[in-house]
């Protein structure tokens, strides 16, 4: 059961859903939804995180990078022209990771799309450092 609202930080709360999310689990809140915050309610109905737990391939992400303790998670869509990426910092410390393209088999001319952030972010030549809170984690659609 989601615990997103239940005295995690804001960061940890979003690592938590976000998990979930890539991991296909059962999205049932667990909290009071008569009292929950606004920024646990903007988490826990964040639609394009939810887009990926439905994807319709249900296919789990699975580790496939590890850094210290940065870890990257991959999860394959149905639509083969798209992949999730999450991008874990299990530190305590704010953690500076750059994500190695090559070693992923990625293309530099791949689009990205912050799943958080709700934006696109240009081609992922230009976007392989990335700055992660403690405990946080970025959530990014790649697409052909």
């Amino acid at each position: 059961m989601l615990q997103v609202g239940n005295g995690m930080t804001h960061e940890e709360d979003k690592t938590h859903f976000s998990m979930w999310c890539m991991l296909n689990s059962p999205l049932m809140a667990g909290n009071d939804l008569r009292k929950i915050s606004k920024q646990t309610l903007s988490i826990l109905t964040n639609k394009e995180l939810i887009a990926l737990n439905q994807d319709k391939a249900f296919k789990q992400a699975q580790v496939v990078h590890k850094a210290g303790e940065v870890e990257v998670w991959k999860k394959d869509l149905a639509d083969p022209k798209h992949k999730a990426f999450a991008i874990l910092n299990r530190s305590d410390k704010e953690t500076m990771f750059k994500l190695d393209i090559k070693a992923l088999n990625l293309s530099p001319k791949n689009r990205v799309r912050d799943l958080w952030l709700h934006r696109d972010e240009g081609n992922l030549g230009q976007n392989t450092k990335f700055i992660l809170p403690p405990h946080g984690i970025i959530v990014l659609l790649l697409s052909e």
